[in-house]
């Protein structure tokens, strides 16, 4: 796996579209930012210009997730990054750990109807099956 960023900048020009994922240097969103594709990993200078251990803030854009690994290729501790994320502080990954980066597709939930239930718990409450 490999890859090259979609895009580099300042952070106010850089802004993740629909399968696409931003990281940036500091908290909400400021200092220098770089934007990828899904299906790309970044690590080392693939980061550039914000650089392996030093992400803070990650934007995801429609359709995609990141996961953020604390070592390279990928490797270490994990976590999956699923929406925009202001300064990430209460992981093990994140604030200025971050050495790899891998731009998924965000796959949507789906019910199989032979795992049928009488109720079930959903991101936005309870349904009831009658």
């Amino acid at each position: 796996m490999g890859g090259a960023l979609s895009s580099a900048s300042a952070a106010g020009d850089c802004k993740p579209r629909a399968g696409q994922v931003s990281v940036y240097e500091h908290s909400d969103f400021k200092g220098l930012g770089a934007t990828s594709s899904s299906g790309q990993f970044l690590n080392g200078t693939k980061l550039a210009p914000v650089g392996g251990d030093a992400i803070t803030s990650i934007r995801i854009g429609k359709g995609a997730s990141a996961e953020l690994f604390s070592d390279d290729n990928p490797g270490g501790k994990s976590l999956v990054v699923t929406k925009n994320t202001m300064e990430s502080t209460d992981s093990d990954v994140g604030h200025d750990s971050t050495s790899s980066v891998l731009v998924k597709r965000k796959t949507p939930d789906v019910i199989i109807p032979s795992q049928r239930a009488s109720s079930m718990t959903t991101g936005i409450g309870t349904f009831t099956q009658s």
